[in-house]
């Protein structure tokens, strides 16, 4: 018996649906006012510190391909915030996502955003949907067992000529140069910041992962963001000697701390109250170093 084109839509409709790592993401407690706060309009710098596997990583890659994507974040109540604002939605927007060196760009970046399991997905006994799992959550904490890599955040078939569409300095090693999304003409940049400085082109967003090889790079990756009122979002492990592009956009969001129109917003994530991570090996592994370092690989 045939299937009809409604049928086959329908069935495309849910193999997209379950197909979606965006969608299916859930922010935990502590990741979700940083969630809230980068959708709004108006932020210009974002600091998203955190200790090693505090889950930095992983919620700037999902936002930001969220915002690459043009869709929605689906908080811990059901409550979607979309991460376009409103005046992006109907155009294409352009993004430079920023790596040490182009090792970097390969074994993080690439990773985060285009490879499967960046976290774990189990299919809800209510809904019967996708969703992530949530060790918190008593329906999920015994079923690890059952749970499974998440998709991509973003998929070969999202990228406009798949696979073959996207721009390589070092194929072999994923260090990726760039790509453009299907869905609207989006263009995704990758630079190392051992090279030439971008200059020239207006962006949308930034994402900055760790540490730039010269501060010379911050004020001008700021200045490539006034055009479309863009926004940069800074991950970062809290070295114990920052640097002072770094330092300055930590006082900054200091300084602005509940202003109205607070431009600088800083988040900290700890790698202990993270549910994905928290363990008895972890504390074990922790107890090992004196006090400063402690507190910087959790902190």
């Amino acid at each position: 018996m045939a299937i009809s084109s409604i049928a086959a839509k329908v069935i495309e409709d849910e193999k997209e649906r379950r197909s979606n790592a965006i969608a299916m993401f859930r922010p935990t407690e502590q990741q979700e006012p940083f969630v809230r706060q980068f959708a709004k309009d108006g932020g210009l710098e974002y600091l998203l510190g955190g200790g090693n596997r505090s889950g930095k990583t992983v919620l700037a890659s999902v936002c930001i391909s969220a915002l690459c994507m043009n869709q929605s974040i689906t908080l811990r109540d059901g409550t979607k915030i979309h991460m376009r604002p409103e005046r992006w939605r109907k155009e294409a927007i352009l993004c430079w996502c920023i790596g040490f060196d182009h090792k970097h760009c390969g074994t993080v970046l690439f990773r985060a955003l285009f490879k499967p399991g960046l976290f774990r997905v189990i299919r809800d006994q209510k809904s019967g949907q996708w969703r992530a799992w949530d060790p918190t959550n008593p329906e999920d904490k015994d079923l690890f067992h059952v749970t499974r890599p998440s998709p991509p955040l973003i998929r070969m078939s999202d990228i406009l000529g798949g696979a073959k569409g996207i721009s390589w300095e070092n194929k072999k090693e994923n260090q990726i140069s760039s790509c453009q999304l299907a869905h609207d003409g989006t263009k995704i940049q990758f630079y190392a910041s051992t090279g030439a400085r971008p200059q020239g082109s207006a962006c949308h967003a930034i994402w900055l992962d760790e540490r730039l090889d010269t501060d010379t790079w911050y004020p001008e990756l700021l200045m490539r963001l006034p055009d479309y009122r863009g926004k940069l979002v800074w991950t970062s492990w809290p070295d114990t000697h920052p640097s002072s592009a770094l330092s300055d956009l930590e006082k900054r969001a200091t300084d602005q701390l509940g202003h109205e129109n607070a431009t600088a917003f800083a988040f900290k994530l700890k790698g202990s109250e993270n549910p994905y991570t928290a363990s008895s090996h972890r504390d074990a592994i922790l107890a090992t170093m004196d006090e400063d370092t402690r507190k910087a690989r959790d902190e």
